[in-house]
């Protein structure tokens, strides 16, 4: 039986399973598929496509072009996440390929890419990086060549982008290889060298970022990071994600822990990180004032430092704030409290969640 003769309800279960790019192989396949691909209901085509995978090599780069050309796909297009490893960009050699990405929009299809996203994927406005712990070689791209990509795109194209997510590889996959420390590149990425970052980031709300398993991800990022801050005028959310087992994560609040922000930050949320309070302390005088909520999940402190000189500390920085949450917070060692609330007498629910803290901290 061909796919054309197969009943609505049988075509859908089928389609429901296909990523994006198997739509668009399936959309090309004759008239009759391309007409039941159209009857298909929109949460099938938003599941498929509303995250589109690409390492930015010609082949991906040319499906993503297909689909940008295909109304009944492109609009449901809202994410591109992008992943290593990053490439080929054939026939281009690494070394040439380095030179022109001083201004990547030069290369046929990095410019096919800026001109879909301005004129027919319009409603793709979030990008996911993953770092790549390897360096390019040959011709294959490394973190800071995409980076510097994507920020000429969102430059020269004026891209309004809403958000931003920076991550590695998952924590079971980093683990197989040894941490080995790099030497410092700060002078040669390319990326820290851009005077337009400001422009980059002109429309950025949200912001995500997780803490690399590996230390020359993580100075990078440390070097990036901060920059953003302080160059995103409407940045709102900061998604701030550790590695809890590795307690490096609190790297990340102890690099921003001086940075003030452009914006004003509204929600501020840390996940997997095991934090100091004195850190906060710095920090909160900085970003707390506009902080409208504030989310802790599965952290620990790791310092001497008292809870109740945490909480404290948010009451006297984040007037403003209408909702806390903390969720399975390891305290002592051993417990997992959760504690959340929304709305008014937050003084008063802050000191209960301080005295649930300290008496669990002090059973242990």
């Amino acid at each position: 039986m061909s796919l054309t003769r197969l009943p609505p309800e049988l075509f859908s279960m089928v389609a429901a399973h296909l990523s994006g790019w198997d739509l668009l192989s399936l959309y090309a396949v004759s008239v009759g598929v391309m007409t039941k691909i159209h009857s298909l209901p929109d949460w099938i085509m938003a599941r498929s496509l509303r995250v589109l995978c690409t390492d930015l090599s010609n082949r991906s780069l040319s499906q993503m072009h297909g689909i940008a050309q295909i109304d009944i796909l492109r609009k449901h297009v809202q994410v591109m996440r992008i992943e290593p490893p990053f490439g080929p960009l054939y026939p281009l050699h690494r070394v040439t390929t380095h030179e022109l990405i001083e201004q990547p929009t030069q290369i046929p299809s990095i410019k096919t890419l800026k001109n879909d996203l301005v004129c027919s994927l319009t409603n793709c406005r979030s990008f996911e990086i993953c770092l790549n712990r390897h360096e390019g070689r040959r011709t294959y791209l490394d973190s800071d060549d995409v980076l510097n990509v994507l920020l000429h795109i969102f430059v020269e194209a004026a891209l309004p982008v809403e958000h931003l997510s920076l991550y590695t590889h998952n924590f079971a996959e980093e683990l197989r290889e040894s941490r080995r420390a790099r030497p410092d590149t700060q002078d040669n990425t390319r990326v820290h060298k851009q005077p337009d970052l400001a422009r980059a980031w002109s429309k950025l709300t949200s912001l995500q970022v997780t803490q690399p398993y590996y230390y020359h991800l993580a100075n990078y990022l440390y070097r990036l990071l901060p920059r953003i801050l302080r160059t995103a005028p409407k940045l709102e959310r900061l998604i701030l994600i550790g590695d809890a087992n590795s307690a490096k994560s609190r790297s990340l609040v102890c690099v921003l822990k001086n940075v003030k922000p452009l914006a004003e930050i509204k929600h501020l949320e840390i996940r997997r990180s095991a934090f100091r309070p004195e850190d906060f302390e710095e920090w909160l005088p900085l970003i707390g004032r506009h902080l409208r909520s504030l989310k802790f999940s599965m952290c620990s402190k790791i310092s001497a430092a008292s809870w109740t000189r945490f909480f404290r500390c948010v009451r006297k920085n984040c007037p403003l704030l209408e909702a806390v949450a903390f969720e399975e917070m390891q305290v002592g060692g051993f417990s997992c409290l959760t504690a959340k609330h929304e709305g008014q007498r937050m003084a008063a629910v802050l000191d209960n969640i301080s005295w649930r803290f300290e008496k669990a901290e002090q059973d242990c």
